[in-house]
């Protein structure tokens, strides 16, 4: 799960894989695992973490949905992906809880974060084919031929494939 902090206050909680788990969408479920992890950034994170107010924190479950592990804590901010969440709408929810914080009519599930799951195995982010962060992968072939090169000798070496794929291609259509 990825979870969501901006100004001290866990403001919501994103699934991170990108399947679809029915047992997921369970409202009994879902409060299972978002009191778990208040629990968890309370004891664990909340007043132990020296980075700043505005953080996003990633969890790996236990297999009671209770409790967790920490696996990474990263910048508040869009170059982190926010999954099921946009960030507009983290800010709304942002505001939402301090108008909460700050009215009479303060009750505890008020301040609770919200919690975003795959609702259907027809949800956009369930049926991708490609990867999320595609656009930050390098094609395999760049992959291969750069192992053990220099800058200079990659783009030399890349520069000479490009040449024989083109050659071969010609000498394909040239015999046809």
């Amino acid at each position: 799960m990825r979870c969501f902090v901006r100004d001290g206050n866990f403001i919501a909680i994103s699934q991170r894989d990108t399947n679809f788990y029915e047992f997921l969408n369970k409202p009994d479920t879902q409060r299972i695992i978002t009191a778990g992890l208040v629990e968890f950034w309370e004891t664990s994170i909340k007043d132990k973490f020296s980075g700043g107010p505005n953080y996003i924190f990633d969890v790996l479950l236990t297999r009671s949905l209770e409790s967790a592990h920490l696996i990474d804590i990263n910048p508040f901010a869009p170059r982190t992906d926010a999954l099921l969440f946009t960030y507009p709408e983290l800010l709304d929810i942002h505001k939402s809880h301090v108008r909460n914080e700050t009215s009479q009519s303060l009750t505890n599930s008020s301040l609770q974060p919200i919690l975003r799951v795959i609702p259907s195995a027809t949800h956009p982010s369930a049926s991708r084919n490609a990867p999320a962060n595609q656009h930050n992968m390098i094609p395999m072939e760049a992959l291969e031929l750069s192992q053990g090169r220099s800058i200079q000798d990659f783009q030399d070496t890349w520069i000479d494939q490009i040449k024989r794929a083109m050659e071969d291609e010609n000498k394909k259509h040239t015999k046809s």
